[in-house]
Protein backbone atom coordinates (compact mmCIF):
# COMPACT_ATOMS: atom_id res chain seq x y z
CA UNK A 1 0.00 0.00 0.00
CA UNK A 2 1.37 3.39 -1.01
CA UNK A 3 -0.10 6.84 -1.37
CA UNK A 4 1.51 10.13 -2.35
CA UNK A 5 1.16 13.06 0.04
CA UNK A 6 2.88 16.38 -0.77
CA UNK A 7 5.64 14.76 -2.86
CA UNK A 8 6.34 12.00 -0.35
CA UNK A 9 5.39 8.37 -0.68
CA UNK A 10 3.50 7.00 2.33
CA UNK A 11 4.07 3.29 2.86
CA UNK A 12 1.92 1.18 5.13
CA UNK A 13 4.91 -0.63 6.67
CA UNK A 14 7.79 1.82 6.22
CA UNK A 15 6.19 5.11 7.17
CA UNK A 16 7.19 8.06 4.96
CA UNK A 17 10.03 8.13 2.49
CA UNK A 18 10.94 11.08 0.33
CA UNK A 19 10.38 10.47 -3.38
CA UNK A 20 13.11 12.98 -4.33
CA UNK A 21 16.57 11.36 -4.59
CA UNK A 22 19.00 12.51 -1.91
CA UNK A 23 21.44 13.73 -4.55
CA UNK A 24 18.87 15.87 -6.38
CA UNK A 25 19.73 19.54 -6.88
CA UNK A 26 18.21 22.65 -8.41
CA UNK A 27 20.10 25.60 -9.85
CA UNK A 28 19.00 29.12 -10.69
CA UNK A 29 21.35 31.39 -12.58
CA UNK A 30 20.26 34.95 -12.17
CA UNK A 31 21.30 38.56 -12.58
CA UNK A 32 20.62 41.18 -9.95
CA UNK A 33 20.45 44.82 -10.94
CA UNK A 34 20.12 47.78 -8.62
CA UNK A 35 17.05 49.84 -9.42
CA UNK A 36 18.27 53.34 -10.14
CA UNK A 37 17.21 55.88 -7.54
CA UNK A 38 15.95 53.21 -5.16
CA UNK A 39 17.53 51.06 -2.48
CA UNK A 40 16.23 47.87 -4.13
CA UNK A 41 17.47 45.26 -6.56
CA UNK A 42 15.64 43.54 -9.38
CA UNK A 43 16.30 39.84 -9.92
CA UNK A 44 16.10 38.33 -13.39
CA UNK A 45 16.34 34.55 -13.75
CA UNK A 46 18.57 33.75 -16.72
CA UNK A 47 18.45 29.96 -16.53
CA UNK A 48 16.95 27.22 -14.36
CA UNK A 49 18.35 23.76 -13.99
CA UNK A 50 18.11 20.59 -11.98
CA UNK A 51 19.38 17.10 -11.86
CA UNK A 52 20.77 14.25 -9.89
CA UNK A 53 24.45 13.34 -9.75
CA UNK A 54 23.44 9.74 -10.39
CA UNK A 55 20.97 10.41 -13.22
CA UNK A 56 21.10 13.62 -15.31
CA UNK A 57 21.74 17.37 -15.51
CA UNK A 58 19.37 19.72 -17.35
CA UNK A 59 19.06 23.45 -17.90
CA UNK A 60 15.91 25.10 -19.24
CA UNK A 61 14.44 21.74 -20.19
CA UNK A 62 17.49 20.62 -22.20
CA UNK A 63 19.28 17.56 -20.83
CA UNK A 64 23.06 18.06 -21.12
CA UNK A 65 24.19 14.85 -19.46
CA UNK A 66 22.78 11.47 -18.47
CA UNK A 67 24.69 8.87 -16.53
CA UNK A 68 23.91 6.40 -19.30
CA UNK A 69 25.62 8.60 -21.95
CA UNK A 70 28.56 6.96 -23.64
CA UNK A 71 31.62 9.20 -23.49
CA UNK A 72 34.22 8.84 -26.18
CA UNK A 73 37.79 8.80 -24.89
CA UNK A 74 39.76 11.93 -25.62
CA UNK A 75 42.83 11.05 -27.63
CA UNK A 76 45.38 13.64 -28.52
CA UNK A 77 48.92 13.28 -29.75
CA UNK A 78 49.57 16.81 -28.56
CA UNK A 79 49.81 17.54 -24.84
CA UNK A 80 47.59 20.50 -24.03
CA UNK A 81 48.49 22.45 -20.90
CA UNK A 82 46.38 24.99 -19.09
CA UNK A 83 47.83 28.52 -18.87
CA UNK A 84 48.13 28.00 -15.09
CA UNK A 85 50.30 24.86 -15.49
CA UNK A 86 53.82 25.25 -14.05
CA UNK A 87 55.39 24.55 -17.45
CA UNK A 88 53.67 27.71 -18.74
CA UNK A 89 55.37 29.90 -16.13
CA UNK A 90 57.91 32.35 -17.48
CA UNK A 91 60.72 31.05 -15.25
CA UNK A 92 60.22 27.51 -16.63
CA UNK A 93 60.22 28.82 -20.19
CA UNK A 94 63.44 30.76 -19.52
CA UNK A 95 65.10 27.65 -18.05
CA UNK A 96 64.20 25.68 -21.19
CA UNK A 97 65.76 28.49 -23.22
CA UNK A 98 68.89 28.20 -21.00
CA UNK A 99 68.50 31.79 -19.80
CA UNK A 100 69.25 30.91 -16.19
CA UNK A 101 69.91 34.43 -14.86
CA UNK A 102 66.61 35.74 -16.21
CA UNK A 103 64.84 32.62 -14.92
CA UNK A 104 66.23 33.22 -11.41
CA UNK A 105 65.05 36.84 -11.45
CA UNK A 106 61.58 35.75 -12.56
CA UNK A 107 61.46 32.99 -9.94
CA UNK A 108 62.34 35.49 -7.19
CA UNK A 109 59.69 37.91 -8.48
CA UNK A 110 57.04 35.17 -8.30
CA UNK A 111 58.14 34.13 -4.80
CA UNK A 112 57.93 37.74 -3.59
CA UNK A 113 54.45 38.03 -5.05
CA UNK A 114 53.41 34.80 -3.31
CA UNK A 115 54.80 36.03 0.04
CA UNK A 116 52.91 39.32 -0.39
CA UNK A 117 49.64 37.46 -1.18
CA UNK A 118 50.12 35.18 1.83
CA UNK A 119 50.68 38.21 4.08
CA UNK A 120 47.45 39.82 2.85
CA UNK A 121 45.50 36.60 3.49
CA UNK A 122 46.84 36.42 7.07
CA UNK A 123 45.66 39.95 7.91
CA UNK A 124 42.32 40.13 9.73
CA UNK A 125 39.61 41.63 7.52
CA UNK A 126 37.77 44.66 8.87
CA UNK A 127 34.50 45.81 7.32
Amino acid sequence: YQRRVHGAVKNWWNGTKNSTPSDHFTVNIFREQKIEGQNQTQTEILSEGSGSWLEYVQFDGVVYWRISDKIEPWNSDEEILLPSHSQSRLDSILIKAKEYDKAQIEKERLEELQRHDAKIRRKPHHN
